[in-house]
């Protein structure tokens, strides 16, 4: 009833007993996983619920009833499950949450669900954060993340953001919001907590890990998922809002008080028109839905406002990188991120020496 990664299980658990490598565990055949088995269901949910008249809609009912068996089997007596695919319990334990909700389970008809939440309450520390150390995944129980020696686990405990958005993620899915919101409330402050004034988040300890043993980091990890865990924490706390559009913060910092309000939508869902501020900042186009917001273009109007356009573009943003050159410091939005001179010249990409040996080998056979 569960998904492997590459292939089906084609053999005998038994043949792991000539594995030759010293460092991966668990290769010698594919096995099934609470993470693709999860992220299956998901997908099959979401296809169900999109196309409810499908053909295909009782193959998904089964596959649905056979993989929230699966999910159950698997699932430790503390509740948790054991994540492959990065540290650990927590990871794991958030896909298992997530698994059981597409396959239909509420928390007041599964039990599995509510020991699940159970298990991750239980790990939740006193500043509201989680925190997990790798060797969960190679001694196969949960070890809490210490300020000290890694291998030994020593010292005092710590949280960690990722762990503590997963945590928070899965809590968020489950209704913790509606029962109890006080762990979501400390889980959120442990994440601004930590927090830099550039919006960044500190690259704390090592969080992926692939056949037990190999340790990987995503440095991404660390924004992703805490911005993420936000997000769903605000929509499950406060419910579904409407946060301000880009244009509308930086045209009221520039000064232009006749805002730039989202029309409606169009009656194709795949695109929306773009519309036209008062002040000439934006131009009427179509444009693909669900592209980034158009930064506007500073004006002349705007030469006297006591804040440079430039301080408004932060260090390293799609801005800057598509505004370079731009006086303004402000992108129009409309040209291409890739070219150093903010697209005004429309230059092509520099050719590389082997891209260059074969145009000119063709020149030469034209010749």
């Amino acid at each position: 009833g569960g998904w492997a990664t590459y292939e089906n299980t084609r053999s005998h658990k038994w043949v792991e007993s000539i594995n030759p490598a010293e460092t991966f565990g668990d290769i010698m055949i594919d096995y099934a996983y609470v993470e693709c088995s999860s992220a299956s269901l998901q997908a099959l949910a979401a296809f169900k619920k999109r196309y409810p008249n499908d053909d295909k809609v009782p193959l998904i009912d089964r596959s649905a009833k056979r993989g929230a068996q699966f999910l159950k089997s698997i699932q430790r007596a503390d509740g948790s499950w054991y994540g492959s695919w990065a540290v650990c319990f927590t990871y794991g334990t958030w896909f298992g949450i997530k698994g059981l909700l597409a396959c239909g389970s509420t928390f007041d008809t599964s039990p599995e669900l509510r020991n699940a939440v159970s298990f991750l309450l239980s790990k939740q520390m006193a500043n509201g954060g989680w925190g997990e150390s790798y060797l969960s995944c190679q001694l196969k129980k949960y070890v809490q993340l210490t300020d000290g020696d890694a291998s030994t686990a020593c010292g005092d405990p710590v949280d960690h953001i990722v762990n503590t958005a997963w945590a928070t993620l899965a809590l968020c899915a489950s209704g913790q919001a509606k029962r109890d919101p006080k762990p979501l409330h400390a889980a959120a402050r442990a994440l601004m907590r930590a927090q830099r004034a550039n919006g960044d988040f500190p690259q704390q300890t090592i969080m992926g890990v692939f056949n037990n043993n190999c340790m990987i980091t995503y440095a991404n990890y660390r924004c992703i998922f805490p911005l993420w865990a936000l997000g769903e924490y605000a929509r499950a706390v406060h419910g579904v809002v409407s946060s301000p559009r880009v244009e509308n913060v930086v045209s009221k910092r520039l000064g232009d008080t006749r805002g730039t309000e989202r029309p409606p939508k169009t009656s194709r869902p795949d695109q929306e028109t773009a519309y036209s501020s008062p002040s000439s900042i934006f131009v009427n186009q179509t444009k693909s839905f669900g592209k980034p917001p158009v930064v506007p273009v500073a004006n002349d109007a705007t030469a006297a406002d006591p804040t440079p356009a430039a301080a408004l573009k932060p260090v390293g943003s799609f801005g800057a990188l598509s505004s370079a050159g731009d006086s303004s410091g402000l992108s129009s939005g409309n040209e291409s991120p890739y070219t150093s001179d903010g697209g005004t010249q429309r230059r092509r990409p520099k050719k590389s020496n082997s891209q260059k040996a074969k145009t000119s080998s063709k020149k030469k056979g034209k010749k």
